[in-house]
């Protein structure tokens, strides 16, 4: 249902994204209106989410709801707006449905929120410095470090009296260039995408790949995104559990 419910926040994402203001809105459900007729539209919305993020979202992905429920769920989300909505909203949001699709038989968890506060308070990341989370996992460190760089990005805009979409600019642009993630499980690297994406993008810096790996068997576009020796800050929580332990051994 966690991942159900997620396909789901990408279909209202790209349509608030890609909606132009005189148009109607996709993602809805009328009171009165023919429940296949919600499924049949819903479903077409959710073919262009698979193309717009196809690095998250498999081809194979499908909704499978039915359309009772399907209704029900498009009547409750589209009341409101995810792109309008504070990050910290959707971060949250965002931890209570696809959370508990990452615990028990991997023994993954997220790094618990009050933690990964107090050490990027303690690193006090800069705008200009890169950042990377060599098993980000989730990617809460991400997340976070984003949040907290952004917060310098808006108020030093602010006090240079920077329009918004100035500053909004600015803040993809430091998303985009300094902030990048790695972790070998397939899914989580996916659901850090995700996260990075409901939040404002950056997903392009996170890639899957063993970090205790040799670089040169890395891929190229991760061995080109990610250079040794050019970054400012590491910052993570590696997997200890003794399920997860020897996924990240080195075979030497």
């Amino acid at each position: 249902m966690q991942l159900q419910f997620w396909n789901l926040i990408f279909c209202k994402i790209y349509d608030e994204r890609f909606t132009k203001l005189e148009d109607a809105v996709k993602f809805r459900a009328g009171i009165d209106e023919d429940e296949l007729s919600i499924k049949k539209r819903i479903l077409d919305l959710f073919e262009k989410v698979k193309k717009q993020y196809n690095d998250v979202i498999d081809v194979a992905d499908s909704i499978i709801l039915d359309e009772k429920s399907l209704k029900y769920i498009v009547g409750e989300l589209q009341l409101y707006s995810l792109k309008d909505s504070s990050r910290d909203a959707v971060g949250e949001a965002f931890e209570v449905f696809i959370g508990p699709s990452l615990k028990g038989a991997q023994g993954q968890f997220f790094t618990p929120r009050n933690v990964v506060d107090m050490i990027i308070d303690m690193i006090d990341p800069d705008v200009d410095e890169k950042i990377l989370d060599p098993a980000c996992g989730s990617g809460g460190f991400l997340v976070e470090s984003l949040r907290y760089v952004w917060n310098k990005v808006e108020n030093r805009g602010i006090e240079l009296g920077w329009p918004e979409a100035e500053i909004e600019a600015e803040k993809q642009k430091v998303a985009i260039k300094n902030f990048r993630g790695i972790d070998k499980d397939n899914f989580l690297s996916k659901v850090a995408k995700a996260y990075l994406a409901i939040l404002g993008d950056g997903r392009g810096g996170v890639h899957c790949e063993n970090s205790l790996d040799l670089f040169e068997n890395w891929a190229p576009k991760t061995q080109e995104d990610i250079q040794p020796e050019s970054f400012d800050i590491i910052v993570t929580n590696p997997p200890f559990g003794k399920k997860t332990r020897n996924r990240y051994n080195r075979n030497t």
